[in-house]
């Protein structure tokens, strides 16, 4: 059994008179793809806010490999050094002059040796691709290259587990791939990565596990394929079907697919799924095959 690396349990939390975090908890798996999907307003901020110790909890505990953290100065350092956390928002992030200054502040701050920052700033910028911004202000990135800093700051931290809010938030179709492809090489490389969105293709398609979270409380938790099925269920969170899944269903509705066949998780796994059902079928009806061939050469 996969152990826990970082768990909430029974978290409360509250802004001013409105319930933030209602009871919550939730298990995050070693070496895992998590997807946190739900609502804006459901809490999903405030649940990773939690998770790498910049909000405490008005109850419950957060744990990291099974022990509660403390919230002094040596607890927090832990904590963050093992979670990292990436803001949706790079500029609520980014705040030193330069790109190096900026990945290499929280390495120095934990105290490492200036040669080990060294390194692990280089090896930050090398994943991200932003070596050549390395000198490059951080107020004169575009978007893209901001939320690649962010995330350079984070990965240079060395964690545990990597948290991403929204992360495809305002990425063109070139920054989104390059994104994908850097989270898939961090997850080959050993990394428990925690993804919160309200994309519910990118959680289906990516995700190991995928949590739903409805006013501040996590109501499912599961594979993909079973959490993420239900349109009635997912409409009462403000969510919906994700759109490889629905498709699925429909051709299966209609007896294109047959019900043992599973369910594709990607567009491409969709579309090999239906080219193969058209071959079946071509195969089954060579009568139609010779008269359109026929039909054809009349015409």
């Amino acid at each position: 059994m996969t152990r826990a690396v970082l768990s909430a349990r029974e978290l409360t939390f509250r802004y001013g008179d409105v319930a933030g975090i209602a009871g919550l908890s939730l298990e995050i798996s070693e070496g895992r793809r998590l997807a946190i999907v739900g609502a804006n307003g459901a809490g999903k901020t405030t649940l990773l806010l939690h998770l790498n110790g910049t909000n405490r909890p008005a109850s419950g505990t957060v744990l990291l490999r099974d022990e509660p953290v403390t919230y002094d100065r040596a607890g927090l350092t832990a904590l963050r050094t093992a979670v990292g956390l990436v803001f949706q928002n790079p500029d609520d992030q980014l705040f030193a002059g330069t790109v190096y200054q900026d990945v290499s502040f929280g390495p120095l701050n934990i105290g490492l040796a200036e040669g080990v920052v060294r390194e692990r700033v280089e090896e930050a910028l090398e994943a991200l691709e932003i070596s050549h911004l390395r000198d490059r202000p951080t107020h004169m990135l575009s978007y893209g290259q901001k939320k690649r800093a962010a995330i350079a700051g984070a990965v240079a931290m060395g964690p545990d587990v990597l948290i991403l809010d929204e992360p495809m938030a305002g990425l063109d179709p070139s920054g989104f791939w390059h994104l994908m492809g850097l989270l898939t090489r961090l997850h080959e490389a050993g990394a428990t990565l925690v993804v919160a969105t309200h994309d519910m293709s990118l959680a289906y398609e990516w995700a190991d596990e995928v949590a739903v979270l409805r006013d501040g409380a996590i109501v499912a938790h599961g594979d993909p394929q079973d959490v993420m099925h239900d349109p009635a269920e997912l409409a009462h969170s403000g969510l919906r079907v994700p759109w490889v899944a629905d498709v699925a269903q429909t051709l299966r509705d209609c007896g294109v697919l047959p019900p043992d066949v599973p369910s594709p998780r990607t567009r491409d796994e969709l579309k090999e799924l239906i080219a193969a059902r058209c071959r079946v079928g071509e195969d089954a009806r060579p009568d139609q095959r010779s008269r359109a061939t026929g039909l054809s050469e009349l015409g």
